[in-house]
């Protein structure tokens, strides 16, 4: 025990000290706030601060600083709720793939050399038309898949249970998103049989239907794609072999009456369960060489303080994959304690940004939103003295394509695609074979029009002709929108722009409300060092 403390200690050091110099850069000190360069060229690079000038960006630091010095003064570090935002920061950016356990266990190992990526792009000659039949569990397909049946007497069977999906897919060397899932598909023919397959989302069992020849660039123009495809491809396989791995070691007990209780009585718009006990037993599973016992008030203090999830807690089928994916979540984030993750510089880092945005946002929690609201003659006001700003399209023809779920619509929004730019589909609109696009549906929309679907709308409004929208959840459906055409000019009704009117008044007074409560930090908090302006201007 005495040895390993020695060795973490050495680690730290090493570590703190291999760029001192660098570190001991402050180019700001606020009270006990102080930014170093480094630190300065990080913040840089985010959305947030990317695309303010030098000035500004100078302005929103030292706004910054003095909230952040404020929150240091008030011991934010210590309060109960903070620090549990901190904890499931921690657990997330441990697990998540581009997190530290991705980037120590993983991809350091990973070599894209040029004669990898080429030998892709080589082995790249076919493109492959499959048609692919998804179960939702091993239940499902041990009802209605035989080895020995032929693939369409399969296909027949699933066709119209729920419980199954049809669909076509097309692949090309390394064949993804087959390869995540096995390790022996080195080549395809057609009329070849794969699976099953054992998935996230269930049993795949494909048949190849044709080939056809890959009319290709070359390599230097390729390159940067083939990449990038290879990349997402080795983090979706690592997702899924962490599951499996995961999965094995903590044999999860997921009590089906409970997740039916949970997705039956979600509020969404609250993020609650009314009437449900906090006590309800959801799962069970092993970690840490105990029986862990997962109940309802431990989902809730998930949902309230993980950053991000993904997921439906409406669908029982939602809810076993977030709990899923907590216990991967847990195992990871205890992997990266045992390789001693908060000595590294990298993490230090980490939880010192999340640190400060958590406290800015407390901070503006208790002193700016409480003082926020805007009413609906504010909203009516700014409307008409800004008509002008409100004017678009008088009518636009659209083709709407209406899917069975996201993930239908996610696979027929790259065929759209290639047929907006003349390429042609290796799917037919009108295969029988599973149809992996609907038949459009063809609407005149007009702005005058006050029923008009407003995600449908702006979605009208930021395409132009013949481009086509990401997917859209409508109520139990999801659309696509392809614009092919817009006609006249016209005022955009005001129940069309509320909501974007409502935010910019809100990010006005909020802005109003943040510069008051800075003049009373002034004359407490002082800049007492600023290099920002030089600091700003040597970060390309």
């Amino acid at each position: 025990m005495k040895i390993k403390l020695l060795v973490v200690i050495l680690i730290a050091f090493c570590l703190s000290n291999c760029n001192t110099d660098k570190h001991d850069e402050i180019v700001l000190v606020i009270g006990k706030y102080k930014l170093t360069k480094p630190e300065l060229e990080l913040k840089r690079k985010k959305d947030k601060y990317k695309f303010l000038n030098e000035q500004a960006l100078k302005e929103k630091l030292i706004e910054e600083g003095r909230i952040i010095a404020f929150a240091l003064d008030n011991r934010y570090d210590t309060l109960a709720t903070l620090k549990k935002l901190f904890e499931y920061a921690s657990r997330s950016y441990a697990s998540e793939v581009d997190g530290f356990v991705w980037n120590k266990k993983v991809k350091a190992k990973l070599e894209l050399t040029d004669n990898y990526i080429k030998s892709i792009y080589l082995n790249r000659s076919q493109e492959y038309l499959l048609d692919v039949v998804l179960f939702s569990d091993k239940s499902s397909l041990d009802k209605y898949y035989k080895s020995s049946d032929n693939f369409n007497v399969i296909k027949a069977k699933a066709r119209s249970k729920p419980e199954a999906k049809v669909f076509n897919a097309s692949v090309k060397f390394p064949y993804y998103p087959l390869s995540y899932y096995t390790d022996s598909i080195n080549n395809l023919k057609v009329g070849q049989i794969i699976g099953p397959l054992e998935t996230e989302r269930g049993y795949l069992v494909a048949h190849v239907l044709s080939a056809k020849p890959i009319v290709k660039n070359t390599y230097k123009q390729e390159n940067t794609n083939i990449r990038q495809e290879v990349l997402f491809g080795l983090k979706q396989k690592y997702l899924w072999e962490n599951q499996k791995r995961i999965t094995k070691v903590a044999d999860p007990e997921i009590y089906n009456n409970a997740v039916q209780e949970l997705a039956a009585n979600f509020d969404e718009q609250n993020k609650n369960w009314p009437g449900v006990k906090p006590n309800l037993l959801i799962m069970k599973y092993n970690l840490g060489g105990k029986r862990i016992s997962y109940l309802l008030s431990d989902l809730r203090e998930f949902i309230t303080n993980q950053p991000v999830f993904f997921g439906s807690l409406t669908t029982p089928d939602g809810v076993k994959k977030i709990l899923l994916n907590i216990i991967i979540e847990q195992y990871l984030f205890a992997e990266a304690k045992m390789m001693n993750m908060e000595v590294y510089p990298e993490y230090q880092q980490f939880s010192k940004d999340n640190k400060e945005t958590i406290f800015i946002e407390h901070y503006k929690r208790n002193y700016v939103y409480p003082k926020l609201s805007v009413n609906g003659k504010e909203m009516e006001d700014y409307y008409h003295k800004n008509i002008q700003n409100f004017r678009s399209f008088e009518s636009a023809s659209i083709s709407l394509f209406k899917f069975k779920d996201m993930q239908s619509a996610f696979q027929g929004r790259p065929v759209l695609e290639r047929e907006a730019r003349g390429i042609a589909s290796t799917v037919s609109s009108n295969s029988s074979n599973g149809n992996i696009l609907p038949k459009a549906v063809e609407i005149q929309v007009k702005m005058s029009e006050l029923n008009n679907d407003p995600q449908i709308l702006g979605a009208i409004l930021r395409l132009g002709p013949s481009q086509i929208s990401a997917p859209l959840k409508l109520n139990k459906q999801v659309v696509i929108v392809k614009v092919t055409g817009k006609q006249g000019l016209a005022t955009i009704p005001f129940i069309y722009v509320k909501g974007d009117i409502q935010r910019l008044i809100y990010f006005q007074k909020e802005k109003q409300i943040t510069t008051r409560l800075e003049e009373g930090l002034k004359e407490k908090y002082p800049v007492e060092k600023d290099e920002l302006k030089e600091a700003i201007s040597e970060i390309k």
